[in-house]
C-alpha cells in the first residue's frame, strides 16, 4: 500500500479526478451564464409581447384605428385644418439690410 508505485497510480488518480472536477465546475459556470442572459431575454420578450398584445388591444378600437391612420399616412378628417406657425425673426433681418442703401450698408460694414 506505501509503495511508491501505488502512491503514483494515487496521485494520478487524484490529478484526472481534479482536472475533471474542474471541467464540471468550469461547464456549470457557463451553464449558469447563459440562464441568467436567457432570464433576461424572457423578461424583454416577456415587456415585448406585453406591450404588442396593448397595440393590438388598442387597434380594436376606434381612436386606435383613427391613430394609426392619422400616423401612418397623414389624413385628416373633413373640415379639419392645419396651422403653420413660421418664426420671422429671419425675414425682419433680411428687410432691414433690404432697407439700408449700399452706402448705408458700407458704412456699417466698417463701423461694426
Amino acid at each position: 500500500m506505501y509503495s511508491k508505485t501505488t502512491l503514483c497510480v494515487l496521485c494520478l488518480v487524484l490529478v484526472g479526478i481534479l482536472w475533471n472536477t474542474w471541467g464540471i465546475y468550469q461547464k456549470e459556470r457557463m451553464a449558469r451564464k447563459i440562464l441568467e442572459e436567457a432570464e433576461t431575454q424572457r423578461g424583454e420578450l416577456d415587456a415585448r409581447a406585453k406591450k404588442l398584445e396593448n397595440d393590438i388591444e388598442r387597434l380594436h378600437t376606434e381612436a386606435g384605428i383613427e391613430e394609426v391612420v392619422r400616423d401612418r399616412y397623414g389624413v385628416a378628417k373633413r373640415g379639419e385644418e392645419v396651422i403653420v406657425l413660421v418664426d420671422d425673426s429671419d425675414s425682419d433681418n433680411e428687410e432691414a439690410e433690404e432697407e439700408l442703401g449700399w452706402w448705408a450698408r458700407f458704412k456699417a460694414f466698417f463701423t461694426e
